[in-house]
């Protein structure tokens, strides 16, 4: 199978409460010019790996992982635009990636930075200096593998 030499993608998702109080609190922000990524879109990637590892050690449970948010960023998002993201601290996620690794999984970034992406197409200059953070905790309840996608970012 041709896709399946492309690697692996596993990734945390939000529960139904946590996405639905993230998406209150970032559609009650000052955000000019963005898109605000769609409630369905909600996740924390875990791994974005070009080589693949045994299909024995892919992740997919159900889970109870405790996050909580750090601080907002804009990191790039296509070859022409950026986006805005909520880091979080989530011991869980950080070890979840860390035994990926040890299983061979190539994360290709310096450091694993977990996070969510809240909004697209945000001014890579944007001053989000007077955005509180949410001070809710985010509750991520399933843990899904799946072969890499290269163009996901053209979907």
């Amino acid at each position: 199978n041709e896709r399946r030499k492309t690697g692996l993608y596993v990734s945390a998702k939000l529960s139904d409460t946590s996405e639905q109080r993230l998406h209150d609190w970032i559609s009650k922000q000052e955000i000019e010019k963005a898109t605000i990524a769609p409630i369905k879109d909600y996740h924390c990637t875990v791994i974005y790996s070009r080589s693949s590892i045994p299909k024995e050690e892919w992740v997919n449970e159900i889970v109870l992982y405790r996050a909580k948010s750090k601080n907002l960023r804009i990191f790039p998002y296509d070859k022409t635009s950026h986006c805005l993201v909520l880091e979080i601290k989530s011991p869980s996620l950080e070890k979840l990636h860390k035994d990926l690794v040890a299983v061979g999984a190539k994360h290709g970034y310096p450091d694993y930075i977990p996070h969510i992406t809240l909004a697209y197409y945000i001014n890579s200059n944007f001053d989000f200096s007077d955005i509180e953070v949410p001070d809710f905790e985010l509750i991520f309840n399933e843990i899904k593998s799946e072969n890499l996608d290269l163009d996901w970012a053209a979907k």
